[in-house]
């Protein structure tokens, strides 16, 4: 009874450490794609000599 309990929490807690690991893999993956997005957006500037056409967003805040 006791075991049951604790091989229940035990799984309970894995579940947690899975979904935590899954939200900071997604978050990771979200800020390197704005990262790059960020170096092709410095790198079209560059090519075309000027400033941006639309103002970036993640810079105003």
């Amino acid at each position: 009874m006791i075991k049951d309990r604790l091989q229940r929490e035990g799984e309970a807690k894995t579940k947690t450490k899975t979904k935590k690991k899954k939200k900071e893999e997604e978050k990771k993956e979200e800020e390197e794609e704005q990262e790059e997005e960020e170096q092709e957006e410095e790198e079209q500037e560059e090519e075309e000599g000027g400033l941006p056409k639309r103002p970036i967003s993640h810079r105003q805040r």
